[in-house]
């Protein structure tokens, strides 16, 4: 299986707060979900790894923050911006194609000419995430990208991740949601990581250690989920 990043002995202090000896191999078509309680960490490793150093990092990585600004720029400008690595003075023929189809891909034909300010926050957070797959990159990171949205469009924009042959580093809240999604499992605490794998991992004694909850786990037709 092809190692597509590869992060070693990662440490990152600010304030009050520090990430310790974080490494973490990321291999070709796989979703990691990152977990763990809010101030964690999650999004400090998101955004460390999002400002490594490297040729052509822009057509390697693409990030989808937990916060973005809309503005007046239309829907299909926004997602356009995905295509500026790619772009030497405007458009190629081949950025309007991958714009136009990523727009159908996320069922956002119909608000093409919308100003991203008119945009509810679902709406707009699918944009986010469109311009992020316009920019076609083979490296994905997403904090908490199911924010602002309802179940269906939650399941719509993860089976899209699913399919698009992508290693996506996900940090998410819904652990049922990165169960039913994810491939491997990153829990974190204080800072650290504490533990990494597939489902097998997920414990009541590890919840437990993460969440501070006591939980229950149940297993039907092969599929795992939790309840606390």
């Amino acid at each position: 299986m092809k190692e597509m990043l590869n992060i070693q002995n990662l440490n990152f202090s600010y304030e009050d707060f520090s990430l310790k000896n974080i490494n973490l191999k990321l291999y070709e078509n796989k979703i990691y979900a990152v977990l763990g309680r809010n101030g964690c960490g999650k999004s400090t490793l998101l955004n460390c790894i999002d400002n490594i150093e490297m040729a052509d990092r822009a057509k390697y990585i693409a990030y989808v923050p937990q916060h973005n600004t809309s503005n007046e720029l239309s829907v299909y400008d926004t997602v356009m911006l995905g295509r500026k690595p790619y772009m030497t003075f405007s458009p190629s023929m081949r950025d309007h194609e991958i714009v136009s189809k990523t727009m159908k891909q996320f069922n956002l034909s119909r608000i093409t000419l919308k100003s991203t300010n008119e945009l509810s926050g679902g709406e707009f957070q699918k944009v986010c995430i469109a311009r992020s797959f316009a920019q076609n990159t083979p490296v994905l990171l997403m904090d908490e990208p199911t924010n602002n949205l309802d179940v269906l469009n939650q399941h719509e924009i993860f089976n899209i991740i699913k399919i698009s042959n992508k290693t996506v580093l996900c940090v998410i809240h819904d652990i049922n949601l990165a169960i039913k999604y994810a491939d491997e499992f990153i829990f974190m605490k204080d800072g650290e990581i504490v533990k990494q794998g597939d489902k097998k991992i997920i414990t009541k004694k590890l919840l437990k250690e993460i969440y501070g909850l006591e939980s229950h786990i149940f297993e039907e037709d092969g599929e795992k989920f939790i309840i606390v």
